[in-house]
């Protein structure tokens, strides 16, 4: 059994630790937990039935302790550099919840460590695992359609009991939500960025204090320009957490809406295409994939340096609002 040291166990590390206990069949041992709240900790350790001895407030006693093979990183992303960077420097492979980090200099010091010390280092992006997203995918990639010209992407949400440390921050829907989203971009085209202008906004009745609004028009390499619109304050008629996604392509029309994939070629009918029928979703596909580039030594499609490409494209759009004018990646 791999033993696996979860380090973050409020929030969202909550679906995480349901995720690796109930992974044993992937050959996976929650074998501790770390929060530096003990109130949290001691909750979480004892619905998860760990020992006082299995918890830990300080990171650095929990990895001499547990030695763990693999370290699961799901703090606010501000700490996920020192977790991260230590956890790899006591030998351990690390798994770390998106954003990577909260700037591209901290992200670039964490892909160093990794390469370092030789250990692996991946990011949870498990929006690409969703299986309509993946069916989406197949669409593009297989040529059915030609080649894609064009998309939009519209992604509305309102999570207002759940903006904890991302109220405070200047652009909480770029860093810690379209990171999903420009990482589709790129799952689903093959292709990467080029140029974006952008203007970020904070419409009146928003609950954060920095913008949760953007509008964007972004380029990629052979020509495809997409339209993302999205809003992490809307008040009504939310779109799924994925967003919802058109892609006009030279043979065809395929689009992701209202929790169906239907494509429509040029002169011929609407069609449905079914969700990708895979053994993992969401995180446990990540979790899966993750173990699985570990055993072959092969490049797993979320590592470090596959990551900073889509982290590039949040802090370039961020440049992109603040100076008012086009930026190149």
């Amino acid at each position: 059994m791999r033993r696996v040291l979860q380090v973050g166990a409020g929030g969202f590390g909550r679906r995480w630790s349901a995720v690796l206990t109930g992974s044993r069949a992937m050959g996976i041992e929650l074998a501790g937990l770390v929060d530096t709240d003990p109130s949290v900790l001691a909750a979480r350790g004892g619905e998860l039935g760990l020992d006082e001895s299995q918890r830990f407030v300080s990171l650095g006693a929990a990895l001499e302790a547990v030695r763990p093979e693999i370290v699961v990183c799901v703090t606010p992303p501000s700490s996920h550099a020192d977790v991260a960077i230590a956890a790899l420097e006591a030998g351990s492979h690390v798994l770390v919840e998106k954003p990577l980090a909260p700037s591209m200099e901290e992200a670039e010091r964490m892909a160093l460590a990794a390469e370092r010390t030789g250990r692996r280092l991946a990011v949870s992006q498990n929006y690409r695992y969703e299986p309509h997203a993946m069916a989406v995918r197949e669409v593009l990639r297989s040529g059915r359609l030609g080649e894609p010209e064009s998309f939009t992407a519209s992604f509305h949400r309102g999570p207002r009991g759940e903006i904890s440390y991302r109220k405070s921050m200047r652009y909480p829907l770029l860093v810690d939500m379209s990171i999903h989203h420009y990482d589709l971009m790129r799952f689903f085209l093959g292709r990467e960025p080029e140029w974006t202008f952008a203007k970020s906004f904070n419409p009146p009745w928003s609950w954060f204090e920095g913008d949760a609004s953007v509008a964007q028009v972004i380029g990629f390499a052979g020509g495809a320009v997409g339209a993302y619109s999205a809003s992490w304050c809307a008040q009504a008629r939310e779109t799924p957490w994925g967003g919802e996604w058109r892609f006009d392509c030279t043979g065809g029309v395929v689009e992701w809406k209202d929790g169906r994939v239907v494509l429509e070629p040029v002169g011929g009918t609407m069609e449905e295409v079914p969700p990708v029928n895979a053994v993992y979703h969401g995180q446990e596909a990540v979790l899966a994939g993750f173990l699985e580039a570990l055993d072959s030594g092969r490049d797993f499609e979320t590592d470090v340096r596959d990551n900073l490409r889509s982290l590039n494209m949040v802090f370039r759009t961020i440049q992109a609002c603040e100076s008012g004018s086009v930026v190149r990646f």
